[in-house]
C-alpha cells in the first residue's frame, strides 16, 4: 500500500467521472454551438451579394416585356387527347 495511491469508494468514483464527463459533454457542445454561430455570421454579407441588387434590377436600361401565358381550360376532350398522345411503349417495343 505504499506505492498505490487510495482509491476513492467506487460510488463516489463513479459520481466524480459522470460529472466530470458531464461537463466535458456541455463544454464539447457548447464550442460546436460557438463555431457554427461564427461560420454563419461570417457568411450572412456573403449570402446577401449573390445576384443583382434591387437598384440594379430597377435602373437597368433593357426593360423586357413577359411572354404572354396561355391559359387553357382543362376539361373532357383536353385529358383525351393528353391521354392519346402520351403511348406507353414496352421496352422491348423501343
Amino acid at each position: 500500500m505504499h506505492g498505490r495511491p487510495a482509491r476513492l469508494l467506487p460510488s463516489i468514483e463513479h459520481k466524480l467521472w459522470s460529472r466530470a464527463k458531464q461537463s466535458m459533454q456541455l463544454t464539447t457542445k457548447s464550442a460546436c454551438l460557438a463555431l457554427c454561430a461564427i461560420l454563419l455570421a461570417g457568411c450572412a454579407p456573403f449570402f446577401s451579394s449573390i445576384g443583382p441588387s434591387r437598384r440594379d434590377i430597377e435602373h437597368s436600361a433593357e426593360k423586357r416585356p413577359l411572354p404572354p401565358i396561355q391559359l387553357i381550360e382543362v376539361n373532357e376532350e383536353v385529358t383525351q387527347r393528353l391521354t392519346a398522345q402520351r403511348s406507353r411503349h414496352l421496352f422491348s417495343e423501343v
